[in-house]
């Protein structure tokens, strides 16, 4: 019996082992984890129904109420009527593809439109009749329905334009396009910082008869190069990026009129100069207002306009100041005008936390509606893309938010009444729940996860505990069956009392002994992002941790803490970095956590490593040029010198260069690399038009001169990303390889 039992146990840890070796860095990145992450598409409509996935990749369009399904986009029927219009069929007559993905959708569900060889098609539903052809022309883009779906706008040699579906006929609305001044499209800047890398530069207005729009001109602003080495002669590619301290595109705001003017534009008149930055845009319900929101160079003054679109003039109706010199107002999605006409919903941090507050319409505050120490939160997987209401139901006089109320480290959905007053939170299970409500607020799809669950989707009503539907299986069975290793939430202290958040994976046979009795002990690899309000340590599912279980098999312990900025709690933790972004108190919370991990039995005090890419790798350079506790590190796309970067994000924190030239100067890595303690290794590609690759040029010139030993890869053409599945491969087994040589 002892034999046949410990056959099994053998032939049971084989099979595991087994299972377990599937977990590569090709199986990463070739898509085995998408398994476990994805959930099935579902997307509200108008009029409260919903698009959900159905089989083989059709749509369902889901009535919530009755949970009865009816089919309405078929990707067979659309590839065979598309193809066929289009002219993509064999000799025999016979589609050319056997499937369409799901259209762009107008806000209803009915129409839908695909871009394909140079066509435009758009087809109605659930008919899967085409009613509409468009010949696309080079460097056409970001098309968008009207919301009443009779329209489609575009942008093409950055002039706006739109197609009227229902004459059939294009309409140029502007003519002043150039290739440095841009209608309805935005510069690199406005994309990456205040758009969060999507290309918002015009809104419909709600009754589709007007579009406002953001006009950029970039003329002044300093240009970057990169090398394509492709070609035999070298091509160089330039790009409009303003480096802190620079000149900023010139931005304001147009409302263009479709139909009925010669001169179409009427351009929004702000009254004064102080500002510096157009960051947002939304129309009042009535379509005859826009409002703008509009910054300050220094970021610490935001100011709210309602606009005439008859006469483009603007009315300052609240303005949100940090107090000179003590941080930065942040910019976010939360402004709703209510359906009284008399009051509008904002959310504001004057009180050190996020709140929403209700306003006059002319900006005078009527009352809190949420407060406390603790801070509304949406959960957009952007940081800097702040949206916490999830819908407002009128009729019913309730407010739905999410919020890090009961436990920071998790976000929820709450309700409240408008007056502030019987605060509920609607969901329970312990983890983070990313919320879409539907238009009427009467349903909400939820996609829960936390960090030993992988996300899954139901449908729910927000007055009632239970579950209308759920849409994917556990997958608990298939994680087992991979022998996952899932983290520890812990918390630790930094020399101020603050408590930091963190997580911690263990190997397998953490807590073994030796047969000395002594703990074992393991190789540490710290990882940090660290920027402000920027979590890394939540509980959710994350796709980075599937990198964590191949460190973990190979004998490292992962641990990550967010240092006090980082955690998004409140503004004042945010605020302790004003003026001086991955600098001292950065670097003060780490050295705690590494304190606190070298008083650990189990760690390994001499084998502790550190990485992170972008700004955690520029956090990676601060701890080991700063200090002497780290082993061996990998930085990915660090900034080096603040001045390399961008205004907006540089000087958010920093300000500008000219006005706090001291601290820029504390905060250069460049002149700290011949201070390096442990093996670097770095990482950048040569056409990352986020962080220049000159930020580590500089860095490896100045190591070459202190006659520092390091490792260096640069990936040819590669963006800040690194993204493509080779190059992505590639660097995690480099990394491997280097934390086996030097950790």
């Amino acid at each position: 019996m002892m034999r046949i039992s410990t056959l099994v146990w053998l032939l049971l840890a084989g099979a595991a082992a087994a299972q377990s070796d599937k977990i590569t860095v090709e199986w990463i990145y070739g898509g085995g984890p998408s398994q476990f992450s994805s959930v099935d598409s579902a997307q509200w409509l108008s009029d409260g129904f919903a698009l959900v996935s159905g089989k083989n990749g059709n749509l369902d369009r889901l009535d919530p109420r009755t949970e009865k399904r009816s089919p309405h986009f078929n990707a067979e029927e659309a590839a065979k009527v598309g193809c066929k219009k289009l002219g993509l069929v064999n000799a025999k007559g016979e589609a050319l593809r056997t499937r369409f993905p799901a259209p762009s959708w107008s806000k209803d569900g009915k129409r839908g439109f695909w871009r394909i060889r140079q066509k435009l098609v758009v087809m109605e539903f659930p008919d899967h009749t085409i009613i509409y052809e468009h010949a696309v022309r080079q460097d056409e883009k970001l098309h968008r329905f009207s919301p009443d779906g009779q329209k489609i706008a575009f942008v093409h040699e950055n002039d706006l334009w739109v197609l009227d579906l229902e004459r059939t006929s294009a309409r140029r609305l502007t003519t002043s396009g150039s290739a440095t001044l841009k209608n309805g499209t935005l510069t690199w800047v406005y994309w990456e910082e205040i758009f969060g890398r999507q290309d918002l530069g015009y809104w419909w207005s709600p009754d589709s008869s007007a579009i406002a729009f953001l006009q950029s001109d970039e003329k002044d602003v300093t240009e970057v190069t990169y090398v394509d080495f492709k070609p035999a002669v070298p091509k160089v590619i330039k790009q409009r990026y303003p480096k802190a301290g620079t000149k900023n595109p010139k931005v304001r705001l147009g409302i263009a009129e479709v139909s009925g003017r010669a001169d179409p534009v009427t351009w929004v008149n702000l009254g004064d100069n102080r500002q510096e930055y157009v960051v947002r845009a939304k129309w009042l319900p009535d379509s005859k207002r826009v409002s703008a929101q509009t910054m300050n160079r220094d970021h610490d003054v935001l100011d709210l306009w309602f606009c005439d679109r008859a006469t483009g003039q603007g009315k300052r109706v609240l303005t949100e100041d940090s107090e000179k010199g003590k941080g930065w107002v942040n910019i976010h999605d939360d402004l709703y005008f209510l359906k009284d006409g008399k009051h509008f919903l904002w959310v504001t941090e004057q009180s050190g936390w996020a709140h929403l507050h209700r306003y006059t319409m002319d900006g005078k505050l009527v009352n809190p509606v949420t407060k406390g120490e603790w801070a509304l939160h949406g959960s957009s997987p952007i940081f800097w893309m702040r949206q916490a209401v999830a819908g407002i139901d009128e009729e019913e006089g309730w407010i739905y938010f999410g919020a890090l109320e009961q436990n920071r480290l998790e976000n929820h959905l709450y309700r409240i009444r408008i007056d502030g007053s019987k605060m509920q939170r609607l969901t329970g299970r312990r983890g983070t729940h990313v919320i879409d409500m539907s238009p009427d607020a009467k349903f909400f799809f939820d996609e829960y996860s936390n960090l030993q669950t992988p996300p899954e989707l139901t449908m729910r009503r927000p007055n009632w505990n239970g579950i209308v539907k759920t849409f994917n299986k556990s997958r608990d069975r298939e994680l087992e069956d991979l022998q996952v290793v899932t983290p520890e939430l812990f918390w630790v202290k930094n020399r101020d009392g603050f408590e930091m958040p963190g997580y911690i994976f263990k190997p397998r046979d953490f807590g073994q002994v030796s047969a000395t009795g002594q703990a074992k002990k393991y190789p540490v690899i710290f990882y940090t992002y660290g920027g402000p309000s920027s979590r890394s340590v939540t509980d959710q599912w994350m796709f980075s941790h599937w990198w964590h279980q191949i460190l973990v098999r190979e004998g490292y312990v992962v641990v990550c803490v967010d240092n006090r900025s980082a955690t998004g709690f409140s503004k004042k933790d945010e605020d302790i970095v004003n003026r001086m972004m991955t600098g001292d108190h950065e670097l003060n919370d780490v050295l705690d956590a590494v304190k606190w991990l070298k008083g650990q039995e189990w760690c390994d005090r001499d084998r502790v490593g550190i990485w992170g890419w972008s700004n955690g790798g520029m956090m990676t350079l601060l701890c080991m040029t700063r200090s002497k506790e780290f082993k061996a590190g990998i930085s990915v796309a660090p900034v080096t010198r603040w001045e390399y970067y961008d205004t907006i994000w540089s000087e958010t924190v920093n300000k500008t260069p000219q006005s706090n030239a001291k601290n820029y100067a504390h905060m250069d890595l460049t002149k700290r690399a011949k201070d390096l303690e442990g093996r670097l290794f770095l990482v950048h590609g040569t056409y990352d038009d986020n962080v220049h690759i000159q930020n580590s040029y500089h860095f490896v010139d100045e190591m070459l001169k202190a006659g520092k030993m390091f490792d260096f890869m640069v990936y040819p053409m590669r963006k800040h990303g690194i993204s493509d599945s080779p190059a992505r491969i590639h660097l995690y087994k480099r990394m491997l390889e280097f934390w086996k040589t030097h950790l």
